[in-house]
């Protein structure tokens, strides 16, 4: 080490461990490496230095499907968060998924919410949130389901009977007629009768 560099003025060293990738590893299966920082030490002077292992981030992988055929649905965007703070948006990809890495701050896991803010064309939202916990270094999967748009009008069933209800109508006012029509036609004979004896 060259005496003028600032390294050779820490009692002490580094050492990572590296897998055959070249990347460095922490051999750890819930902590990641800390990032590398410049660390200035001056000579005689104590310089406490405090070093915390970042848990590794849950894989969470997306899945939308079909309420009936659990068909896997492309173009559905959600919002992944704890508490008030959205931390992720996925939006499905032509296979119907999509994956990211999920920051986690606790040993046990940590809690999530997913809320769909978009769903594939042809489908109504889900709208409630659904929650799920992920844990250090682990993959999750979190499936939304969304049922197909059904038309907002629904098409009359039609029948070749009407109902009684109706039938009793239509045949009353049909009777009521008729006898308007006889009596019309009476007094018009009637009337006509009396025209031609003059």
């Amino acid at each position: 080490m060259n005496p003028a560099s600032p390294a050779s003025q820490v009692s002490g060293r580094c050492i990572e461990r590296k897998e055959l990738t070249g990347v460095p590893t922490s051999g750890s299966p819930l902590h990641d490496v800390v990032d590398d920082q410049d660390v200035i030490v001056t000579p005689g002077a104590d310089s406490p230095l405090t070093i915390t292992d970042p848990f590794k981030p849950a894989t969470v992988t997306l899945k939308t499907k079909d309420s009936k055929s659990d068909k896997l649905l492309p173009g559905s965007t959600v919002n992944i968060g704890t508490g008030d703070t959205t931390l992720l948006t996925l939006t499905t990809g032509a296979g119907g998924t999509a994956s990211a890495k999920l920051p986690i701050n606790s040993r046990t896991g940590s809690h999530f919410w997913v809320k769909q803010t978009t769903a594939t064309d042809g489908y109504d939202l889900y709208k409630p949130s659904k929650s799920f916990t992920a844990k250090p270094g682990s993959p999750v999967t979190v499936t939304v389901t969304n049922a197909k748009t059904t038309g907002t009008t629904p098409e009359p069933a039609t029948s070749e009977k009407p109902s009684v209800g109706v039938r009793a109508e239509v045949q009353s006012r049909v009777r009521m007629n008729v006898q308007r029509c006889q009596a019309t036609s009476v007094s018009r004979s009637m009337a006509l009768r009396r025209f031609f004896r003059r």
